[in-house]
């Protein structure tokens, strides 16, 4: 994670020509706490300088309960992953007279690997919402998901010799095509200002004036503070914005680990020529998740005519070392531990080493809140779910177009922050529980559902899936 250098002029340039100018002086101090139910600085009681720390927190509170600013918000988004873009075209879809400057920060270089080794399910629910987002301004969104993507028609499941399927409309995709498709929408949308290579080092609530401050630094520059009005922090599982002003619990290991890649069909053809090997999924309209022992699952995933995703789970705990390099861990799943993998392991043989990636599984326990002061968590950062049922990138959209839709009907910043969290938590809190349910589900030796889980299990699809999109603070249009 590296920072661009900052002038003496305190104007740093991003990779796209545009510059981050530094307030000329500091509206507030910065504030370094506990914080409070309400999500606000708390003072420590054992700390000499608590009364004083009550008083900046009295202060603060006071600050946030005044109308917010009802234009010329300066926003900066921490995180230029898929949900970080997706809340930066939000915003300048819904709510562009709100903003005056929007900019995006992200730790890698625009030339790192962003998800070339993944590929993601994105379900009906957060098609929907991109297809919202897009329609605004023709972004070319989903034209490109159509031109770099699989449409799929649901999954099917092999579990100890049972089969089950699930329905739905989806597509197949790798997360970096993804990823491109929504940063060709940033630079067609304009008035974002994408800059790589800043790592978020420090992040605070101000005293006395509702502002935050931050702090962004690389390895060729001093550390510099900016002042913004609101701080989205899309930073991620492992966020140091969360880590910082939020629970400082870190995301849980689940005993588990994956090691994933992305293969190209036509050499898996060549390679099974003459064979009796099928490349798997058999349908390329279907993902396919196969069971065949209690400790390790395999998985595959057309995203893209000519690309198959393919994943294997084992359980490892997090002390257990997984593998040195991506030559370790091809040597790992071609060996016994995978032969009831026949499948898997043709598609491995055909993976270079260094297209291998893997790592522990961990997810985020339910947080109490998302918000403190002027900071906002959203998409991975407020809820990391482990890969089992998809919907870590749908939940990621669906927060930004809520976030967006929340800032435009709400008059003041605190009442639709509050917005925001109180109509996205509900909904994501029960897909997290959902989640984790069925991960564990997936390793048992069980048969078909009974009537009353099918009943159920049809009552939360249509939860999940038929989301129609952001809840309106006021009776305004979307869009």
């Amino acid at each position: 994670a590296v920072v661009a250098v900052v002038a003496v002029v305190a104007v740093v340039a991003s990779p796209h020509g545009a510059a981050l100018r530094k307030p000329a002086s500091r509206a507030g101090r910065r504030v370094g706490l506990p914080v409070t139910k309400g999500g606000f600085p708390a003072p420590t009681p054992s700390s000499p300088l608590a009364p004083r720390r009550a008083l900046m927190c009295a202060r603060s509170e006071a600050a946030m309960r005044e109308d917010g600013p009802q234009s010329g918000l300066r926003v900066a988004i921490v995180g230029g992953g898929i949900g970080g873009l997706a809340a930066a075209l939000a915003l300048q879809c819904y709510c562009p007279n709100k903003i005056s400057e929007l900019d995006v920060f992200e730790r890698r270089e625009k030339t790192d690997d962003f998800g070339e080794g993944t590929g993601l399910m994105l379900w009906k629910n957060g098609m929907e919402i991109l297809r919202q987002i897009d329609s605004v301004k023709s972004l070319g969104i989903t034209t490109a998901l159509n031109d770099n993507a699989v449409a799929l028609t649901g999954s099917d499941f092999e579990s100890f010799g049972n089969q089950n399927s699930m329905d739905g409309s989806m597509v197949g995709v790798q997360w970096s095509s993804l990823h491109k498709a929504l940063l060709s929408a940033v630079e067609k949308c304009g008035g974002i200002r994408m800059n790589y290579g800043l790592r978020c080092a420090s992040v605070s609530n101000c005293v006395d004036v509702p502002k935050v401050e931050i702090t962004f630094e690389n390895h060729s520059s001093e550390p510099k503070n900016f002042e913004y009005d609101l701080v989205i922090a899309a930073d991620g599982i492992n966020s140091g914005v969360r880590n910082q002003l939020f629970d400082k619990t870190p995301a849980v290991p689940q005993g588990r680990a994956i090691f994933r890649a992305v293969a190209e069909n036509s050499k898996l053809r060549e390679s099974a020529e003459g064979s009796e090997f099928r490349l798997p999924p058999n349908r390329m309209d279907r993902s396919l998740i196969c069971v065949r022992d209690p400790k390790k699952i395999a998985a595959y995933l057309p995203v893209s005519p000519d690309r198959t995703y393919w994943a294997a789970t084992i359980h490892k705990e997090p002390h257990e070392l997984l593998a040195k390099d991506g030559s370790d861990a091809k040597a790992l799943l071609l060996s016994e531990e995978f032969a009831m993998y026949p499948e898997l392991q043709e598609m491995v043989k055909l993976t270079p080493p260094e297209g291998i990636f893997f790592n522990h599984l961990k997810q985020l326990d339910p947080l109490r809140t998302w918000i403190n002061g002027q900071v906002v968590l959203l998409g991975d950062a407020a809820h990391a779910m482990i890969p089992a049922a998809g919907q870590g990138v749908g939940m990621a959209v669906e927060d930004a177009q809520q976030l967006a839709v929340s800032l435009k009907g709400c008059k003041t910043l605190t009442e639709a922050l509050q917005h925001y969290e109180s109509t996205r938590m509900p909904r994501v809190t029960k897909v997290q529980i959902q989640n984790s349910q069925g991960a564990r589900d997936a390793y048992k030796k069980t048969g078909a559902r009974s009537d009353s889980e099918k009943m159920d299990r049809a009552e939360y699809n249509r939860f999940l899936y038929d989301y129609p999109g952001a809840v309106q603070p006021t009776s305004l249009p979307i869009s």
